[in-house]
């Protein structure tokens, strides 16, 4: 059996629809290093978390954005909250961050139990 053709837009787009509806993408808690912070002037911030292993992008729309309590900088670890999507345009996965706030000092991330398939 031959596999169908897809185009770069069809197979982003199953992705996206495959991300958004896995129940445990919906509400991700993340620990991680603020890098590539930008400030945009529509409001939007947008930056990566990372770790020693990896780096997650990330947008907070102005509405999450404006009810920080804390200003995101370079360098700083925080917990996000949100859910991890496609942006289709670029192609890539991200998360959406709903709330955000700085990482108590001293504090290890428990390991999640994810589902089996992953």
């Amino acid at each position: 059996m031959q596999a169908a053709i897809l185009s770069v837009s069809e197979v982003t787009a199953y992705l996206k629809q495959l991300l958004d509806r896995d129940e445990v993408l919906q509400q991700v808690v993340v620990r991680g290093e603020i890098s590539n912070f930008t400030s945009h002037r529509s409001g939007h911030l947008y930056f990566s978390l990372k770790d020693e292993n990896s780096q997650l992008s990330c947008i907070c729309f102005r509405r999450d954005a404006q009810s920080l309590d804390f200003v995101p900088e370079e360098g700083m670890q925080v917990v996000a909250h949100g859910n991890i999507t496609v942006y289709e345009r670029a192609g890539r996965y991200q998360l959406i961050v709903r709330f955000m706030r700085r990482a108590r000092s001293g504090y290890a991330p428990r390991r999640p139990v994810l589902p089996s398939r992953i």
